[in-house]
């Protein structure tokens, strides 16, 4: 029996349709349980004061079975189909894009290497723009009360619709944080018109991406050009390309690489100049190994702006564009710089020959491995620096660097320990530490089980134990 080929959509309004239709279902579920939930309290409920305080006493008890502060775990069958659900549109999106067909919502999605949770709180965000029904949903979901107007959703409805259990939460939590893909380049706004927690501000979809996503037929272009308006202020998030931005003020102390790359480094520095106009520069290592902190460091030295374009989700029709902008630039850093000039390009090696020959920078291009860049490139390249993999004692330092200024790690965290066991590079630390972070809610201690369930979250075994204090103890 032969099995039919998936249907490609036949425009970005009947994907979204598609989508839509599946946010229904999902909220008019989550409307079913919390109904039945209040019919519960109602029944145990003997006074309006025990209605008031059932947030905290419906997690106490039980009532027919069902404890409150969860509900029923899902059926085996409901998972299987969301699973199925979520295949088959994977499916559809795919052969839309093997015919050409441009889709607004996975195109952003592939861009910017978001996570499922951030692709449906774009939906999430997006449909009160589509129908004011489901704004009335939200706010009869958040208040128990119906709304003419409707309103946006909350944080915490976002976590409760798209989020399974505590720890997916705990995760969700993480794409929510200021320097996330989405809130950080501001395409997603938390709002509020005074102050209150995380959980009950609103989300609000930026008025230029309501309208690129609801196109009938979206421009590509116009993509490029809303990521480029909304870089991240870090500017180190997986889109395309950037405008030059500020540097990020790493100094040469801040730069946690062997003593004999950093020299490499603060020798290319030096050479900068009209003397050696047009410098390339290979950067080689493993993701996470320091390619785009160095290049940070760089135009922190020359007090010069950087300009990054990352071709690792960068579709090959927007390579021109992004060419052409990278010419206005005298410090430039590409990421996955073996989509151009690696052995199986589609760009015109012309081209690029023609760009760094008129430049008059300095140009970096960051590769994870040598032999991705073809040989005739590498033998132009003025210096070729490789980032190894950190040893024990870096591991340390790029953990006791990794907080922010006025948070410190408890005590009782014994990093030098971490470090041994842990073979991690410095963007694998990163990434646990802002897990870390997002536990602690405002908190400006690390403590050992907000590092423990960091870990745990990422996939490493590991069973933290306290650190024996040699000196007098102090409170975390």
């Amino acid at each position: 029996m032969s099995v039919e080929s998936p249907s490609a959509f036949a425009n970005n309004w009947a994907y979204l349709k598609t989508e839509l239709n599946w946010l229904e279902r999902l909220l008019m579920l989550t409307l079913a349980r919390q109904r039945q939930n209040n019919k519960g309290v109602n029944r145990v409920a003997r006074n309006p004061g025990d209605q008031a305080s059932s947030h905290w006493w419906q997690g106490l008890i039980t009532v027919n079975g069902c404890a409150y502060d969860e509900g029923p775990p899902p059926k085996k069958k409901a998972a299987s189909k969301a699973q199925s659900y979520q295949q088959q549109l994977d499916a559809r999106v795919k052969a839309s894009e093997a015919r050409g067909i441009w889709l607004a919502v996975p195109s952003l999605k592939k861009r910017l290497k978001l996570s499922l949770f951030e692709k449906n709180l774009v939906l999430l965000t997006l449909a009160p723009e589509v129908n004011l029904r489901y704004g009335r949903l939200y706010h009869y979901l958040q208040t128990g009360e119906d709304a003419p107007a409707g309103a946006l959703p909350t944080v915490d409805l976002a976590l409760r619709l798209l989020c399974r259990n505590d720890l997916d939460r705990q995760r969700a939590r993480t794409f929510l944080a200021k320097n996330s893909a989405l809130v950080g380049r501001q395409i997603v706004r938390c709002v509020s018109p005074e102050p209150r927690t995380l959980l009950a501000t609103h989300l609000q979809l930026d008025a230029d991406w309501v309208n690129y996503l609801l196109a009938e037929q979206p421009n590509p272009s116009r993509l490029t050009q809303l990521l480029t308006r909304s870089t991240s202020p870090l500017g180190l998030g997986p889109g395309s390309e950037s405008p030059p931005i500020p540097a990020d003020n790493v100094p040469w102390d801040g730069l946690i690489v062997p003593p004999l790359v950093k020299s490499q480094l603060q020798i290319v520095t030096q050479q900068v100049g009209p003397e050696r106009p047009g410098q390339t520069v290979l950067l080689v290592g493993e993701n996470g190994t320091g390619k785009t902190t160095a290049a940070h460091a760089i135009a922190t030295a020359l007090g010069q702006p950087l300009h990054i374009a990352d071709l690792s989700a960068a579709s090959p029709e927007n390579w021109l564009a992004q060419l052409d902008a990278l010419r206005q630039s005298s410090l430039v850093l590409v990421k996955s710089a073996q989509k151009w000039f690696g052995r199986q390009t589609e760009m015109e090696s012309a081209r690029l020959t023609q760009w760094l020959n008129q430049s008059d920078g300095l140009v970096l291009l960051a590769v994870r491995y040598r032999h991705s860049v073809r040989a005739s490139w590498r033998q132009r390249m003025d210096v070729i620096v490789e980032l190894p993999l950190p040893d024990g004692e870096l591991r340390s330092r790029l953990w006791r660097q990794s907080l922010p200024h006025g948070i410190r790690w408890s005590a009782y965290i014994d990093l030098d320990t971490i470090a041994k066991h842990l073979k991690l590079t410095g963007g694998q630390i990163h990434q646990i530490t802002q897990t870390a972070l997002a536990l602690v809610n405002g908190g400006s201690t690390v403590k050992l089980d907000h590092l423990q369930q960091a870990l745990t979250q990422h996939g490493y075994v590991i069973q933290l134990k306290a650190k024996r204090r040699s000196s007098k103890k102090a409170k975390d």
